[in-house]
Parts: structure tokens; sequence; C-alpha cells
């Protein structure tokens, strides 16, 4: 077997039969504004370190034009890896994000437009 076809991120190194998690809440934000040159999007970008995982997510602010998110795992910025439209209160509760970079941005029809995001980090200790 090659060290290719192991799976190294999810291996408990510790032997410890059930990990201990520390969590620590975290936002995260992304905007949509009119500037002299046009529209200016700033996304939110997260990092879940290696051995921990994310959850809890809820929408704390969605105001101006905000119509909902998408996540993008980096670094696939062409594909969501989940998109949120204001009520999909039932699959953003659900959601869970391992060991990764993330992009947050806001969908908006036009600015000004914002999101925040919340969510609970887990870290494995």
């Amino acid at each position: 077997m090659s060290t290719n076809d192991k799976n190294f991120l999810s291996k408990n190194f510790t032997g410890a039969q059930t990990p201990r998690y520390s969590s620590a809440p975290r936002t995260v934000q992304a905007t949509l504004t009119a500037e002299t040159w046009g529209d200016q999007l700033t996304v939110g970008t997260f990092l879940i370190p290696l051995g921990g995982y994310a959850d809890g997510f809820k929408v704390t602010e969605l105001s101006g034009g905000a119509t909902g998110f998408a996540l993008y795992e980096t670094p696939d910025y062409n594909t969501p890896l989940f998109e949120y439209a204001g009520g999909d209160q039932t699959a953003l509760a659900k959601l869970q994000l391992e060991p990764g970079q993330y992009i947050l941005s806001v969908n908006s029809n036009a600015p000004p437009a914002k999101i925040v995001l919340s969510y609970t980090e887990h870290l494995g200790r």
C-alpha cells in the first residue's frame, strides 16, 4: 500500500479511542459594496485546522440586497460546496465542514449587501 492510499488527515496518531475537542464560537462575513469604480465584492475566508471540524452554522445577518450566500472550498472557486437561499435553515443546520480553507461569498442582485455567518469550531486535542 502506497502512502497515497492512506488517509493521514483522519488517522488517530495518539492511540486514544475518542478524541477530545475544544470548541470556540467564530464568525465570518462577506460584503458587496458600490464604489466609484464599480461593485466591490469582499469575501470572507476561514480555516478549519487539521484534526478539527466546524458545525452549528447560523446566519446572524443578511442585510441590504443579500439573498443568500455560497461557500467554496479552496482551491475550487468555481463550484460552491454549499449554497444558501434565505429560509433554508434545515440544510444549514446540518452543515459540517472538515479541515480546510473556505471562502464565503454573499449572493445579491445589487449592492449594498452583507452576510454574517456564525459557527462553532471544534479543535481536536
